[in-house]
C-alpha cells in the first residue's frame, strides 16, 4: 500500500516536469523563429521576395504599374526602397526614386504611434497633375484604393489615436513637378540638397515647427498663368465650402545657397529671377493668412535679383459683362535688420517708358549693391527703411559711395530724412521731399513734381543733382 501511495506523487511530479520542459521547449522555439525571421529579413533572398509581394499588392491594389528594385530592412530601424516607379492613370510618371529612406522605430508602430527618426529621399522624380477634363490630382486613385473599403470615415477620437512624429527630412537631387490648371500654377524645381529639422509635425492642425531648414542647389522655375473660366469657377467653389484652415509656419533660420529661380504670374505681370549665393534669413513670424512675414534679420551675398512687371490691360467687357475679381492681400516684409553685399538688383517696369537722362527709378540697374539697414517695411507699392550705409553703381553712371537716410517711398513720391549722399562729386545733407500724384502722371508732365529740399553745408556736383533727380533736367 505504501509503494502505491508513493508512486501517484511521483507520476504527478514527472506530468509536471514534462509540461514544464513542452512550455518551455514551445517558448524557446518561438523566440527561436522570431530571432530567426528577424534575421531572415534582413538578407537578400527574403527581402527580394518580400520586395516582388509588395509589388504584386500594389499594383492589384492601385491597377497600375509599380516596381521596386530593391528593398533593405534593417530591423528595427530602418526601412529603404530603392529604383521605385509607381505610373499614373495616365502613363507618365507619378513617382520614380532612386532611393527613398526611411529611419522609423517600427515597435512603436505596435503602439500606433509613428515616429520617424529620418527621411531621405536621393534622386527622386514626383509629378503632381490635375489637368482638364479631370478635376482631381493624378494621385487621387491611391487615395481612393487605401480608403475605399471603408464606408464609415474615422471619428475624431481615431484620426488623434494616431500620432506622427518626424525629426529630420534630407533631400538630395530631387525634382518636383507641380501642373494645377484649377490655380494656374506650373512649377518645375530641383532641389539640390535640403536638410531640415523638425520639432513639431501636426498635419490634421496644419502646424509645423521647423526650427532650421538648409537648402543648397535649388533650380527651376514657378509659373502662374490664368486658370480658365470653369476651372477658377470650381476651386472657388470650393475653396467656399470648405472651413477656412490657416497653415501655421514656424522658423528660426533658412539658409540657402546656389539658388537659381524663375518666378512669373501673368496675373500680377511679374517676371522675375532669382540668382541668390547666399542668404541667411532668421524669421521672427509667419503670417500667412495676411502675406505677411516679418524677420529678426536677413543677410544677402555673391547675389542677382532682376524683377520685371507692368500694369495689366485694360479689360475690354460689354455692357452686360459682370467682372468679378478675387481680393488678393498685399504681400509685405518686416525686417529689423538687413545685409545686402556683392550683389546685383534690376528692376524693370515695362509699363513706363525709359528716362533718356538720368537715374531712371522704374528701370533700375544697380551693380555692386551694398547695403546695411534696418527698420524695413517692403511692400507691392511702398518701403519703410532706415538705411544706415549703401554703395552702388547704375546704369545711368551715377555712382553712389555711401547713403545714410531714413527713406520712405510710396505711390506718391519719396522722402528722405537725415541724409547724408556722398559721390564722387558731392556731399549731400538733411532731407529731401519729391512729391508727385504718380510715377505715370510725372512721365508724362514733369511739372507736377513737387520738391521739398533743405540742404545745408552740402556741396552738390550739378552733374550728380540731374543724375539723381533726372525731372530737374527737364526744367532747365
Amino acid at each position: 500500500m505504501e509503494s502505491k501511495k508513493e508512486t501517484a506523487p511521483r507520476k504527478k511530479r514527472s506530468l509536471l516536469a514534462k509540461t514544464g520542459r513542452v512550455l518551455l521547449w514551445i517558448v524557446a522555439s518561438l523566440i527561436f523563429l522570431i530571432i530567426l525571421a528577424l534575421i531572415l529579413i534582413q538578407t537578400p533572398p527574403v527581402q527580394n521576395f518580400a520586395r516582388k509581394k509588395i509589388v504584386s499588392y500594389l499594383e492589384n491594389k492601385l491597377k497600375t504599374k509599380v516596381s521596386i528594385g530593391k528593398l533593405d530592412v534593417k530591423f528595427p530601424t530602418a526601412l529603404s526602397l530603392q529604383d521605385v516607379y509607381i505610373e499614373a492613370r495616365d502613363k507618365d510618371t507619378l513617382l520614380y526614386g532612386g532611393e527613398i529612406k526611411v529611419d522609423i522605430s517600427m515597435f512603436k508602430l505596435l503602439k500606433s504611434d509613428i515616429e520617424i527618426q529620418e527621411i531621405a529621399l536621393n534622386n527622386i522624380t514626383a509629378k503632381v497633375k490635375r489637368l482638364p477634363p479631370d478635376s482631381t490630382f493624378n494621385f487621387q486613385f491611391i487615395l481612393d484604393a487605401f480608403i475605399s473599403n471603408s464606408t464609415k470615415p474615422s471619428s475624431p477620437k481615431d484620426t488623434a489615436s494616431m500620432k506622427m512624429n518626424i525629426d529630420r527630412i534630407l533631400v538630395n537631387n530631387t525634382r518636383i513637378v507641380y501642373k494645377d490648371a484649377f490655380t494656374g500654377n506650373d512649377m518645375d524645381l530641383t532641389i539640390g540638397k535640403l536638410d531640415t529639422k523638425i520639432t513639431t509635425f501636426d498635419p490634421s492642425h496644419l502646424l509645423f515647427n521647423m526650427p532650421s531648414i538648409a537648402l543648397k542647389g535649388l533650380k527651376g522655375y514657378f509659373y502662374q498663368v490664368e486658370p480658365s473660366q470653369k476651372s477658377a469657377e470650381k476651386t472657388a467653389a470650393e475653396a467656399a465650402a470648405q472651413p477656412e484652415s490657416v497653415l501655421q509656419f514656424l522658423n528660426k533660420e533658412i539658409a540657402l545657397s546656389d539658388i537659381n529661380v524663375q518666378y512669373k504670374s501673368d496675373p500680377s505681370n511679374i517676371n522675375s529671377s532669382f540668382i541668390i549665393g547666399d542668404a541667411t534669413l532668421h524669421p521672427k513670424t509667419f503670417d500667412l493668412k495676411n502675406s505677411i512675414i516679418t524677420l529678426n534679420d536677413a543677410t544677402i551675398a555673391n547675389s542677382n535679383i532682376a524683377i520685371e512687371t507692368a500694369s495689366p490691360a485694360p479689360v475690354k467687357k460689354s455692357p452686360d459683362t459682370i467682372l468679378t475679381v478675387a481680393a488678393t492681400p498685399s504681400f509685405k516684409i518686416i525686417s529689423e535688420s538687413i545685409v545686402i553685399s556683392k550683389s546685383d538688383l534690376k528692376y524693370d517696369d515695362r509699363s513706363l517708358p525709359h528716362i533718356p537722362k538720368g537715374m531712371d527709378y522704374s528701370h533700375l540697374n544697380l551693380k555692386d549693391l551694398s547695403l546695411k539697414a534696418t527698420n524695413l517695411q517692403y511692400s507691392i507699392d511702398t518701403t519703410i527703411v532706415s538705411v544706415q550705409s549703401a554703395a552702388f553703381t547704375d546704369q545711368s553712371g551715377f555712382i553712389l559711395n555711401n547713403l545714410t537716410a531714413d527713406f520712405v517711398m510710396n505711390p506718391t513720391g519719396v522722402s528722405l530724412q537725415n541724409l547724408l549722399v556722398e559721390t564722387p562729386g558731392s556731399e549731400i545733407k538733411k532731407s529731401a521731399v519729391i512729391t508727385y500724384p504718380s510715377l505715370a502722371a510725372l512721365q508724362k508732365d514733369p511739372g507736377v513734381l513737387g520738391l521739398d529740399i533743405d540742404l545745408q553745408n552740402s556741396k552738390i556736383n550739378m552733374k550728380d543733382l540731374q543724375t539723381f533727380l533726372p525731372a530737374l533736367s527737364a526744367q532747365t
